[in-house]
């Protein structure tokens, strides 16, 4: 008996000593909740939910305000109205922090580990500056340096100002473009914006120097004729078609349509297509009303180009690259080039939705829409609004520059920017602008808004 004992002693004791050589800890693993993701599973996943921002609530935010969209019901109206509180730009917020600038965050780390994904690196900056891009002009001063990093959490993040932001903006461009020019790296897969692309690297470095344009003619009201060089030095190198433009484009599935349609199917009846739009698109006879506001048939409140199921969101078009180009030039007297430049852009925006070149000769034809002398900035301003249908881009451009003229809709003001959101209130209050949730704070200008 002691014999057994001693024998069964040895080998548990040999099984103890030796237990993480034979137990398989693969056992405990649940392979459909995956620790970590290769980076062309995340980089989608960002692209997707930039779509999301700038087609969901705070493209209809934007689209509200500078009544390319009208409110005509329920809380829709009450937006429509100025009527707006901290929750109602909070969902934007979490979406461009959460789901974008968090998971850029972490694509940027795993590039930094491994020199072959260099590419993704390049594409990866480009997506931070453009989400950035479009939260700094919505709010203005908003956390960034100190945000959205998951490797250090910071719950209590400070606000860097828009001013400090625009310059990283032109500096993380300028890095991307660096990046997507080195000579060697694993080719970029899961891209649902330029997948596609005859030469895909090249794309998004033209994407690069396009956006870079973008954010040099927003300060135009901070650095006048300078900001107008600068963007002008960036449109050479930018977009040179509609091949270019940077598309989100959703399924045909009901889950995972387009933004504006899920909206609309859940909330029919409460927005509609701009009458204000409408009426400055009615004038000039254009082509595009019936795909963006009055082909109602299949889709209520708005035309099949921006509201079916599988409907583009426009990240940047080439339109606005040629109307970025226009303004510069008439800012700096460059008049011919200027008209050129406005006449391609109109050009771009009719072909990308589709019109006939006929139609298009006769649309341009009309002195309403090309003069006989040179084109003015609310003519270049106007034709950007129209192309810009259904982009929070088109909102910053009228703050910027007052082009169209619009009426407010209600008292004497129209908001220019939205409160801080109730969530920042209730975990980030030590940090938020004084006054950025009290009723005032709508009407107020972000940095480069100011006078």
């Amino acid at each position: 008996m002691k014999k057994i004992l001693s024998s069964v002693m040895v080998v548990a004791a040999v099984a103890l000593s030796s237990c993480n050589q034979w137990i398989d800890y693969n056992l405990n693993v649940d392979p459909n909740n995956p620790t970590d993701a290769t980076p062309n599973l995340v980089l989608a996943p960002i692209q997707a939910s930039q779509g999301w921002l700038q087609g969901g609530a705070l493209g209809r935010l934007s689209c509200l305000m500078n009544q390319q969209f009208e409110g005509i019901d329920r809380q829709q109206q009450g937006l429509y109205n100025y009527l707006l509180t901290l929750t109602d730009g909070d969902d934007a917020w979490q979406t461009g922090y959460n789901n974008v600038l968090t998971n850029v965050n972490i694509l940027l780390n795993k590039t930094s580990r491994a020199q072959n994904l260099v590419y993704y690196r390049g594409v990866a900056q480009v997506m931070r500056a453009v989400a950035i891009g479009t939260i700094t002009d919505t709010w203005g001063d908003v956390p960034f340096s100190e945000a959205s990093n998951p490797d250090n959490p910071n719950f209590t993040p400070k606000y860097d100002s828009q001013q400090e932001i625009y310059t990283r903006i032109q500096q993380i461009l300028d890095s991307a473009i660096v990046n997507l020019n080195a000579t060697s790296g694993i080719a970029v897969s899961g891209d649902l914006i330029y997948g596609g692309a005859a030469d895909q690297r090249a794309a998004w470095r033209k994407l690069a120097w396009t956006l870079k344009a973008r954010y040099a003619i927003h300060l135009t009201k901070r650095q006048g004729n300078a900001a107008a060089t600068a963007a002008l030095a960036s449109v050479a190198r930018g977009m040179t078609s509609n091949d270019d433009n940077a598309l989100v484009v959703y399924g045909a599935a009901e889950t995972t349509a387009n933004p504006l349609y899920q909206f609309q199917q859940a909330r029919t009846g409460d927005l509609t297509f701009g009458s204000t739009m409408k009426r400055l698109m009615e004038g000039l006879k254009d082509p595009r009303l019936g795909p963006f506001g009055t082909d109602r048939s299949a889709y209520p409140g708005f035309g099949p180009y921006y509201h079916s199921q599988a409907s583009p969101v426009a990240i940047c078009l080439y339109a606005e690259h040629k109307f970025i180009e226009a303004e510069a030039n008439q800012r700096l007297g460059n008049n011919a080039a200027a008209k050129a430049a406005y006449t391609a852009g109109i050009t771009a925006s009719l072909q990308q939705i589709g019109v006939s070149a006929a139609d298009i000769t006769t649309y341009l034809a009309q002195p309403s829409v090309t003069p006989s002398g040179d084109v003015t900035l609310r003519q270049i301003m106007e034709q950007k609004y129209i192309a810009l249908f259904a982009q929070p881009e088109s909102f910053t451009d009228w703050r910027r520059t007052g082009f169209p003229v619009l009426a407010p809709v209600r008292g004497t003001r129209i908001p220019r920017r939205l409160f801080t959101p109730i969530s920042e209130l209730q975990f980030n209050r030590v940090n938020i602008p004084n006054g950025s949730t009290d009723g005032p704070w709508l009407f107020t200008n972000v940095w480069w808004d100011a006078n």
